[in-house]
């Protein structure tokens, strides 16, 4: 794959960039949403160096963040948790933020901490590979707007690309003729005022398009795989005396950090499977759409047929009122055909539409793909994990790759909390582990294959604990093997106790 990539790029001009020996190390960050500026931030605050790179394919900082622009789109995590807990933000507008003011956010806190000038934008890792010898990384970039394939080495490579980044594009829509847009490359170009829209699919990002685009369609045709669970989201607008008071008085701000946190680490044991909060919940979501939804048919179509919290659970306040609105009709067929504008369900009914949007999800289980990882001796690290399923230690480190340190990878996402909670334990956790190295004099650390074999023991203890190791709901957390390569299943606390230390027996050192 690799020597067919290079055969596609000889017309472009190659430069190469070897290392020169130096006392610190030099780290390539790919990417620079919330992960990759985490890292770039703590390696200038906590180990006073300079000596990094950050690659993002963007012409800009943010991430998901960035790319994500569709109609509505929101965090369903509570704002004040959702900042890095170094870079509090006092004035959010919401208590649940909008995405243009996250995305705001990052800017402000790449500019506070001086990290734009490290930011390579739009500039793509396409590979890394292991160089055994030498006890380096071999990079190679694409410059994309001057059209340049580079090389670079690096000592130690930090991957924050992120799951929410590669769009799932199901097959069978292709052959729709009219405008399609997927929810994670919105095409603003494209005014759905007046129109018939059919939108497939009822995740989170679904239901907040649904939500906002009701009342300026003409039709709105919602084509469902599985009825989400959903309960109300307790949106407020913050005042402006709301937001002075926060900043001057911050131990109020921390409070409601504070209340957060420990709301949601309760708020996990729902996904115990047969736990009396599970059970509790469960009741709550039936007692909230059974007071919105009083049509028994479109109560029934909106009635999940899954144990709560298998697939993740929606906060919104406004979902169940849009399916009553008169121009708008939940489908629950599965789709039978998809030619010209029309869609055909398997009651043979036929569904003209003038656009059609996909709120198909991404690809969460390809982990760092379109890039290639090289690791030890070789091996194509993505092709071994969808062999058997991903293997490491905290889904930060992996035997296969040593000092490659990845940020929410395998078993490390969570699903009931804010991720960036979990950012901030695994940069603390690098920072430490780069600094042991540093303190050694070694060139390479890597994880051992009792770590990692560890690990992976105590993560199926606890999912067996689970909803999602006790129902296949279809969840996007779970791979084609129905096996969980993407959360953490236990509380936060537990996390953040994992990543207090690292410990010096759990490596090999070269």
């Amino acid at each position: 794959m690799e020597n067919s990539y290079l055969l596609s790029v000889m017309s472009l001009k190659m430069e190469i960039t070897e290392s020169s020996p130096s006392l610190t190390p030099k780290i390539a960050i790919v990417g620079a949403g919330f992960s990759g500026l985490c890292m770039a931030i703590k390696l200038k605050t906590e180990l006073n160096l300079d000596t990094f790179t950050v690659f993002e394919g963007c012409e800009e900082v943010g991430g998901t963040w960035f790319v994500n622009t569709y109609p509505g789109c929101a965090c369903d995590i509570p704002s004040h948790f959702y900042s890095f807990s170094f870079a509090p933000k006092y004035d959010w507008s919401h208590s649940f933020s909008p995405q243009p003011e996250i995305l705001e956010y990052t800017k402000d806190v790449t500019r506070k901490f001086g990290i734009y000038p490290h930011i390579r934008f739009q500039t793509r890792v396409e590979t890394l590979r292991w160089d055994e010898k030498n006890l380096k990384w071999r990079a190679t970039v694409l410059d994309v707007k001057k059209q340049r394939v580079e090389s670079h080495d690096f000592d130690i490579i930090i991957n924050g690309t992120g799951k929410i980044r590669i769009p799932h594009y199901p097959t069978e829509f292709l052959d729709f003729k009219g405008p399609r847009i997927h929810s994670a490359e919105w095409d603003n170009s494209v005014d759905l005022t007046g129109k018939r829209v059919g939108i497939v699919g009822t995740g989170a990002s679904a239901v907040q398009i649904i939500t906002t685009i009701a009342e300026k369609v003409e039709h709105l045709t919602i084509f469902q795989r599985k009825a989400p669970f959903i309960i109300p989201r307790p949106q407020v607008e913050y005042s402006k005396s709301t937001n002075w008071a926060f900043q001057t008085l911050p131990g109020l701000y921390k409070l409601s950090r504070a209340s957060i946190f420990w709301f949601l680490e309760v708020a996990y044991t729902m996904t115990h499977h047969n736990s009396l909060v599970n059970k509790s919940a469960n009741q709550l979501a039936i007692w909230y759409r059974n007071s919105q939804l009083k049509d028994p048919e479109l109560r029934k179509k909106a009635t999940p047929n899954y144990t709560f919290a298998c697939k993740r659970v929606i906060l919104s306040e406004t979902y169940y009122s849009t399916l009553t609105r008169p121009n708008v009709e939940l489908i629950t067929e599965r789709i039978n055909k998809v030619g010209g504008n029309k869609i055909t369900t398997t009651d043979g009914k036929d569904i003209e539409l003038d656009v059609l949007i996909l709120a198909t999800g991404y690809q969460p289980h390809d982990f760092f793909s379109p890039m290639r990882v090289y690791g030890q001796e070789g091996v194509d690290v993505l092709e071994e994990w969808k062999k058997d399923r991903p293997k490491g230690y905290m889904g930060i480190s992996s035997h296969d790759m040593p000092n490659f340190y990845t940020l929410l990878g395998p078993y490390s996402a969570l699903g009931h909390s804010s991720n960036l909670y979990t950012i901030e334990c695994q940069v603390e956790w690098t920072i430490k582990a780069i600094k042991t190295m540093m303190d050694k004099g070694a060139k390479c650390m890597t994880v051992t294959k009792e770590t990692e074999t560890g690990f992976m023991k105590f993560i199926d203890e606890k999912i067996g604990h689970t909803v999602w190791g006790n129902d296949d709901c279809g969840s996007w957390y779970l791979d084609a093997k129905g096996q969980n390569t993407t959360l953490w299943p236990h509380h936060n606390v537990a996390y953040w106790n994992w990543c207090r230390k690292v410990d010096e027996n759990m490596f090999e050192f070269k």
